[in-house]
């Protein structure tokens, strides 16, 4: 009993002396002070899985420990099955199927551009690109190549010249009309000299026909003006060209200017903000128009409006120019031509016509020209009909043969399936379909052989012969062969000014 005490007793000591202990129980028996927890408010949030080469990494919910989030990894060989990692994860090889071809060089302007080659990233190939700058070497983009297109010019002559911008400037880009045009300008208008083979700037031939060479025909909006009439700023400057033609043209009572600086001095306050080929406004690009082929043709009418105070055309502004709103009623009618000829030639009461208001033509029954075209168009069979046969053609019938009420000349349809021609006679008018074809009669563009067209359908047969029958006979233009500087101009209004 007593030995059991004892033991009981040491054991009871040796318990308080290790509880005294891990108190932190000191000789002073101070109080221990409790510690902060460092995880107390933070938040482990999800770790976005990551791709380290093809190998996916993703990662288990965080657990804070001593103040820091620590992850779980599971790493996962995509390789090992024949996948890619994408976004960390293992996904099918979006780039198995795609072979990146190699990529052609290119101009942008007048920098080359080439490209390595090409690397598949996501399913897409990317290429790194080289830029040359080819107007630092004094060459011309082409096929994105720096070109050196000297030794390619022709000699500067002038059917050199109009050889090679007829060309290469076609189009929107088109510099002339015919090459008859060009070589008159050439030879009669532009007073350019010769310059030398591979001129890049002044007002000479040289200039000309190499921006209209190589640099054309790689980039034609930006190289065809240089070659054209004016040299838009390239091939002399606005002010010696403008200077050139006053001179060469305007001479005796229509003389600008006394000597070059005169003129020179008076240019450099031309407003030069306009487009080459202008015929309006108060610019230096309107002044060269009438006096280059213009006052060629005619001095005493075109030099003044080149003058340095303009009598004419060559005045104000675009903002100057102000549509009339007035109601439709504010007008008097004068002329009607919705279809070309039809009045001049098939109307004999010529101002009650136009008096007559169109949407009146559609009632037949009371519409008194309708007798008066179909007699008139039977006189004028009566006299051509012999001359179109003997010309191969097939004359459409003034005799109501399918019994629809109208000679078939005016019941026949344009074409298979198109509007019939009384329809577009009476009434009077020119539509529109905007999903037919665009080319007269559905609509009128300034190009359409509008008179040719007109003709044939009233007078062939159209189910031997077609609308443009006539128009492609020999027997006049193909197309505007009077235009100066293009058959066309390429703003409002159009059509070139008289000359």
């Amino acid at each position: 009993m007593r030995t059991v005490t004892k033991n009981i007793l040491r054991l009871a000591t040796l318990s308080a002396a290790l509880t005294l202990a891990a108190c932190g129980g000191n000789e002073n028996n101070a109080t221990p002070v409790p510690t902060e927890n460092p995880c107390v408010g933070v938040t482990c949030d999800a770790k976005t899985p990551i791709c380290m080469g093809d190998t996916a990494v993703t990662y288990g919910a965080g657990m804070c420990t001593e103040g820091t989030c620590e992850y779980a990894e599971t790493e996962t060989d995509c390789a090992a099955d024949g996948k890619v990692c994408m976004d960390g994860a293992c996904v099918e090889d979006p780039c198995a199927d795609v072979t990146c071809e190699a990529k052609p060089s290119e101009c942008r302007e007048n920098v080359a551009v080439t490209y390595d080659a090409g690397v598949c990233a996501e399913g897409t190939c990317e290429y790194a690109e080289t830029e040359t700058d080819c107007a630092a070497l004094d060459r011309v983009c082409m096929e994105g190549v720096c070109v050196d297109t000297t030794a390619e010019d022709p000699d500067p002559t002038c059917q050199n010249y109009c050889d090679t911008v007829m060309a290469n400037c076609t189009g929107t880009n088109q510099q002339y009309s015919s090459p008859e045009e060009c070589m008159a300008y050439c030879n009669d208008t532009g007073g350019w000299a010769e310059g030398t083979k591979g001129d890049v700037s002044g007002n000479t031939i040289a200039c000309r026909i190499y921006h209209g060479n190589i640099p054309a025909a790689a980039d034609p909006t930006t190289h065809c003006s240089h070659a054209g009439p004016t040299g838009a700023n390239v091939c002399g400057t606005w002010c010696d060209v403008y200077c050139g033609l006053s001179f060469d043209h305007c001479e005796g009572p229509n003389k600008h200017y006394d000597n070059d600086a005169e003129c020179q001095a008076a240019c450099a306050g031309f407003d030069a903000t306009g487009e080459p080929g202008d015929v309006q406004y108060d610019t230096v690009q309107c002044r060269v128009y009438h006096l280059g082929a213009p006052a060629t043709a005619d001095p005493d009418l075109h030099c003044s409006h080149g003058a340095e105070e303009p009598d004419a055309f060559c005045v104000g502004a675009p903002t100057d120019f102000v549509f009339r709103d007035d109601a439709f009623d504010a007008y008097t009618r004068v002329d009607r031509s919705g279809m070309p000829a039809v009045s001049t030639a098939l109307i004999t009461d010529k101002n009650g016509y136009n008096d007559q208001n169109p949407v009146e033509d559609a009632d037949l029954a009371n519409n008194p020209y309708v007798t008066e075209i179909v007699t008139n168009l039977t006189a004028v069979h009566s006299i051509l009909d012999d001359d179109l046969m003997m010309a191969g053609l097939t004359p459409c019938s003034m005799m109501d043969n399918d019994m629809d009420g109208l000679p078939d000349c005016v019941g026949q349809a344009v074409v298979a399936g198109g509007p019939s021609v009384v329809s577009l006679v009476i009434p009077d008018h020119v539509s529109i379909d905007p999903a037919g074809a665009a080319g007269f009669p559905n609509g009128r563009r300034l190009q359409d052989p509008v008179m040719d067209v007109t003709l044939a359908i009233i007078l062939l047969d159209m189910t031997t012969h077609t609308p443009t029958t006539l128009a492609e006979l020999p027997l006049n233009p193909a197309a505007n062969d009077k235009g100066v500087e293009g058959a066309f101009l390429t703003s409002f209004p159009y059509l070139h000014p008289p000359h």
